[in-house]
């Protein structure tokens, strides 16, 4: 019996690295770190860059602010435009932030081009709430017992788990001696 290799043509298709939309999105990574993702189309990119003058295009450079809403801060960081993702170390555990990328002028001023969501950077320690609440479950749940699951087996305790259920393992699974 003899083989042959037959040889598949598979049609590649690559998976565009644009979709042809103006977002940005903030994603948090862990207490002190988020993963910023942008896309700007040319359209937009020129149509802001148009309404600023040649001296704030020249002298302006994009940065990625991040706003710490929950303390009224904010960083600046540099960034590619083109690049389209960005990791930030920003110090703010336990936040909400949002950003905002746009072009940063010598004279301190920011002109924003897109902005961000708003996300919770989760705590970098453990809570610092002690309280712990239990609900009492077992009165409802023997209520329950009793009046749905363990009508047919005529046996109900009241000490140990069975005080709790209204019925043992050993009642659900064995007959009574006396049955």
């Amino acid at each position: 019996m003899s083989t042959s290799l037959e040889v598949h043509r598979i049609d590649s298709y690559a998976i565009s690295n644009t979709y042809g939309t103006n977002e940005l999105h903030l994603l948090p990574k862990d207490p002190e770190w988020v993963f910023a993702y942008w896309e700007v189309t040319q359209h937009k990119k020129d149509e802001f860059l148009d309404m600023l003058s040649p001296d704030i295009k020249e002298k302006g450079c994009w940065k990625l602010k991040i706003n710490n809403l929950s303390n009224g801060t904010f960083s600046l960081h540099d960034v590619d435009i083109d690049t389209s993702s960005w990791y930030i170390h920003t110090c703010n555990p336990d936040s909400l932030v949002s950003s905002d990328l746009g072009l940063y002028l010598p004279n301190g001023l920011f002109i924003s081009l897109l902005s961000s969501n708003i996300i919770y950077t989760s705590r970098n320690a453990p809570s610092n709430v002690a309280n712990v609440y239990y609900i009492n479950i077992f009165d409802k749940m023997k209520e329950y017992g009793k009046k749905y699951l363990f009508k047919g087996l005529g046996y109900i305790s009241t000490s140990g788990s069975e005080a709790y259920f209204g019925v043992s393992s050993y009642n659900l699974f064995n007959k009574r001696k006396d049955d």
